[in-house]
């Protein structure tokens, strides 16, 4: 007697193989059999029509504590997002020493509705607590190398000592032995960005040493994107750790239409023995505060010191302001979507409004809106083309993700308006592969689930095959499409029938009907230890 029997339904195993017609049967948390037979179980899921693949494993989020505000994870859980890699884009919930201890957790929350304070002092407590709290699907981690340059050196924006990289090291390779898979660069955010080479590379040798995967948010990803993919090529040669270039993507016109460029400069390197791999989410829009636009060296010190700085400056930020502008397409091209409750008289508005009402220029209403809500802001900007974003799409060897973190659908508790990945990346990039016949039905599953589990070492997941762990999305592949807009984010995707966590459903016929089904998914010193 088998737990549950998933019958007549088409499995794409998560290879690129051929889908076959099986019947699928769990035992406790395992598949057990794959067979053209007929068992007894005690629970049976006719899947006649659909397609019955692995979970989606989304290996770039930011969901480092959503399970302290909703545990059922509900806006990724119904895309069929069975684990999370968070950590990423430099940022980390843990490790958070020093003045980071009582505040790293609460960048991008809103703390009222927070169940409790994390426990943030590393990466293992943080995925103990995540367990104990009951998330719903798997739990992964990155370090953000932001997080250990705050607990390190502060926020100053200078060079790190000899003596703070060893320290970073350090702390890094204690968090790594909990359980972590690497370490993420956030270049483009401050204290990241005031990092030198010689600083990554120390790092990146630390995550080589325990072949984990180093994730870069690169220094530029518009006009100067051939600069910075050399620079992240260069570290991963000389650290010889395995890169992730995070959410790849084109955001300005001088090199829209150039995806097939940096293709092929990725494949020279991977020729020269390079290993790199990318992740993508499939739309043109990204999004990330507003703070952005600042010159780096504007933020040296944190949050007061930057708004000093803002609020009295003589020129040099307004020059630095106006380029940054005109690289993310102007006024037109940037949407305000959250401030946080601070200043909700600019949400849902595109720059150009705001500027208009106000009778404002373009740099007066970003340094306005910035000091306005204490440079906590968040924006949706409109730079790429679309045919880039289906160039890396078709790509078999890209991983899509969301770059996205979990939020409910209670539109009640949900503040702001989050950008759309966040609720439909995955049925996203399905809908557009079926419709624009980008890929075959198999190589698009494989994009999702037994490519970032490779990426990441995991051996047991992202693949359905006897005795691997039971994580399973069933949905009807003619009819699976994402339904969330940039004016209404908040919307449950079409064509997921069921879910299943660790050989439980969590979702049955589009709803949640479980929660606390996850574990904290840990990469060990000899490797994967799930």
């Amino acid at each position: 007697m088998y737990d549950i029997a998933i019958i007549n339904g088409s499995i794409i195993d998560g290879t690129g193989s051929t889908i076959q017609k099986r019947n699928l049967y769990i035992k406790n948390d395992i598949i057990e059999i794959i067979s053209s037979e007929i068992y007894k179980a005690k629970y049976v899921i006719d899947a006649s029509g659909l397609a019955v693949s692995p979970g989606f494993i989304d290996i770039h989020t930011h969901s480092d504590i959503s399970a302290l505000f909703d545990n059922t994870m509900e806006s990724k859980i119904l895309q069929g997002v069975t684990l999370e890699l968070a950590g990423n884009c430099g940022n980390s919930s843990a490790p958070a020493v020093g003045e980071l201890e009582a505040h790293n957790y609460k960048q991008g929350y809103n703390l009222h509705s927070i169940t409790e304070v994390p426990d943030n002092e590393s990466i293992g407590k943080l995925g103990s607590q995540m367990e104990r709290v009951g998330i719903t699907n798997n739990y992964a981690s990155l370090v953000g190398h932001s997080t250990l340059r705050k607990a390190i050196v502060g926020e100053a924006f200078r060079d790190s000592t000899d003596e703070e990289i060893e320290a970073m090291c350090s702390l890094l390779e204690k968090q790594i032995i909990e359980g972590a898979f690497g370490i993420s660069f956030g270049l483009i955010y401050a204290p990241s960005s005031f990092a030198k080479k010689e600083e990554l590379i120390a790092l990146a040798k630390i995550v080589s040493k325990y072949q984990g995967i180093v994730a870069f948010h690169m220094r530029n990803e518009g006009a100067g994107i051939f600069e910075a993919l050399d620079e992240c090529i260069e570290i991963a040669q000389l650290s010889g750790a395995q890169i992730q270039i995070s959410h790849l993507k084109l955001s300005h016109k001088s090199v829209h239409l150039m995806a097939g460029k940096v293709l092929d400069k990725i494949e020279r390197a991977r020729s020269r023995g390079v290993k790199i791999y990318c992740d993508q989410y499939p739309y043109r829009a990204s999004s990330t505060s507003l703070k952005v636009l600042l010159p780096p060296w504007a933020l040296d010190g944190g949050v007061e010191q930057a708004l000093n700085r803002l609020i009295n400056e003589k020129g040099e930020i307004t020059k630095e302001l106006d380029a940054k502008i005109l690289q993310r397409g102007g006024a037109s091209n940037i949407f305000i979507n959250n401030t946080f409750g601070r200043c909700p008289e600019y949400e849902e508005k595109y720059l150009n409004e705001i500027l208009e009402e106000r009778g404002w220029s373009e740099v007066e209403c970003i340094k306005n809106i910035l000091i306005d809500c204490k440079l906590r802001v968040s924006a949706i900007y409109f730079t790429m083309d679309d045919e880039d974003v289906y160039r890396f799409l078709k790509q078999e060897d890209i991983a899509v993700s969301s770059d996205g973190r979990s939020f409910t659908l209670n539109t009640d508790k949900l503040k702001g308006n989050p950008h759309p990945r966040n609720f439909g990346a995955f049925p996203r990039a399905l809908k557009l592969m079926r419709d624009r016949k980008l890929l075959p039905l198999e190589l698009a599953i494989h994009k999702m689930t037994s490519l970032p589990a490779s990426i990441l070492g995991i051996s047991d997941r992202g693949i359905i095959q006897e005795g691997k762990i039971a994580d399973l999305v069933i949905f009807n592949p003619e009819t699976i499409e994402d339904t969330a807009s940039f004016k209404q984010a908040a919307s449950k995707p079409k064509g997921i029938v069921y879910v299943i966590v660790n050989g439980q459903i969590v979702v049955k016929e589009g709803n949640v009907v479980k929660s606390g089904t996850g574990r904290f998914i840990k990469k060990s010193l000899g490797g994967y230890n799930g």
